[in-house]
């Protein structure tokens, strides 16, 4: 993907903004300096690829710049990842209150019968579920996640909660960034940096 260079002007500062920008079916961007606001009114982060999807109003940070190799089971040489979080527009949810549930009727149970007839009574326990508390909308800022691309299997997957969860299909020279990426990075893989990310390291 070819990148254009272009300069915009800045509400908040009197310098130029200085992006590097793709046109296609979103629109890619790295910001180099004097970043401003992105269309959620947060910050851009400099140096890192933004894709916008605004009819969706949702953007994607991707530290492509950044790509490491992987330590999995105690060796290098077959897994890289990026950083990458979410910018999503969330719609406002109203509150709800709590609620009892139980504390009905309680059960008799009597043994014996004649003068030696005993009962006693169990009264069911009532449990109190707490509301909810509702939530304003906007655009919040997810958690910033390793995205994993697996050079062997030509595989990815966007979760780090556990190794190559939800993993998808890359096609080699395929136009979406996973496979960009694992075209440019695997091949050169033992030359990259290490990632100090140790969760699948032994």
């Amino acid at each position: 993907m070819k990148f254009n260079s272009k300069s915009s002007d800045n509400e908040s500062n009197s310098t130029l903004e200085k992006e590097d920008c793709a046109d296609g079916a979103q629109l890619w961007c790295v910001c180099s300096s004097n970043c401003g606001e992105d269309f959620t009114g947060m910050p851009k982060i400099k140096g890192w690829l933004r894709i916008e999807y605004p009819e969706d109003r949702l953007i994607v940070y991707i530290d492509s710049y950044r790509v490491r190799k992987l330590k999995v089971k105690g060796e290098y040489g077959r897994y890289l990842t990026y950083d990458w979080f979410l910018r999503k527009f969330h719609e406002p949810t109203a509150a709800t209150s709590g609620t009892f549930i139980g504390g009905g009727s309680g059960n008799t149970t009597c043994t014996g019968f004649g003068n030696t007839l005993s009962c006693s009574t169990m009264g069911s326990s009532s449990m109190y579920i707490p509301g909810v508390p509702g939530s304003s909308g906007g655009y919040r800022q997810s958690k910033t996640q390793k995205f994993i691309i697996d050079c062997d299997e030509k595989t990815g997957s966007p979760d780090d909660s556990k190794l190559m969860k939800d993993k998808v299909k890359l096609t080699p020279s395929g136009n979406r960034l996973p496979e960009i990426l694992a075209d440019k990075y695997c091949p050169i893989i033992n030359t990259l940096p290490k990632s100090d990310f140790m969760k699948f390291a032994k």
